[in-house]
């Protein structure tokens, strides 16, 4: 349970902290330290699996098993960000290949996993890998995805809302961690598909 609130205010710090940087903050030396950080990170932290020809994120350099779904959803948002950053060829081959892994490692459905925020962070990471690759299987999965939790976290307790952990309702809450995150990723489908039903 602190891992979960913890991110959440890890979150809440990087975003406050991007919203008071100044606008013309990024110069060409930053991207260049970008560049770099960048490519060091991918050294460091991604294996490519004979298994399925794809990338994936490992837990840490000494842990080299692949991270849990939203350590590794998180991981991927950072490759996506990339590619948003330099349309690269190179970004988005690989983008499509950690989003290919990700999913043929974690399946097409994810409701074995009870925390309804793991999925929601999740659902973003391959709605972003659809809007960088047009790969029609991730926006797939990705809705299939959002509606099975909403489906089954959404109920009228509280006046609404989304439970954050199925495993324990009604000790899982429901906090910020489920609910902005399915606000957020509805909205991105919305993007992606122009589907209303997510509006």
């Amino acid at each position: 349970m602190f891992a979960k609130s913890f991110r959440g205010l890890i979150f809440g710090v990087f975003g406050l902290a991007a919203a008071l940087l100044p606008a013309n903050h990024a110069s060409a030396q930053n991207y260049t330290n970008a560049d770099t950080v960048y490519s060091g990170w991918i050294a460091a932290y991604v294996v490519n699996s004979n298994s399925t020809g794809g990338s994936y994120f490992v837990n840490t350099l000494t842990n080299r098993s692949e991270a849990y779904l939203w350590g590794e959803a998180y991981m991927i948002w950072g490759a996506e960000d990339a590619y948003n950053k330099n349309h690269g060829t190179d970004r988005k081959q690989f983008v499509n290949s950690v989003v290919t892994h990700f999913i043929s490692n974690n399946g097409t459905l994810w409701s074995w996993d009870t925390w309804d925020d793991d999925i929601a962070w999740s659902v973003i990471a391959c709605v972003n890998g659809y809007l960088v690759t047009n790969n029609p299987s991730f926006i797939s999965v990705a809705t299939n995805n959002w509606n099975m939790t909403y489906n089954r976290g959404w109920d009228n307790s509280f006046d609404g809302g989304i439970w954050e952990n199925m495993g324990v309702v009604p000790g899982g809450g429901k906090g910020g961690l489920s609910n902005w995150t399915m606000a957020i990723a509805a909205c991105m489908i919305y993007q992606a598909t122009g589907n209303q039903y997510y509006l």
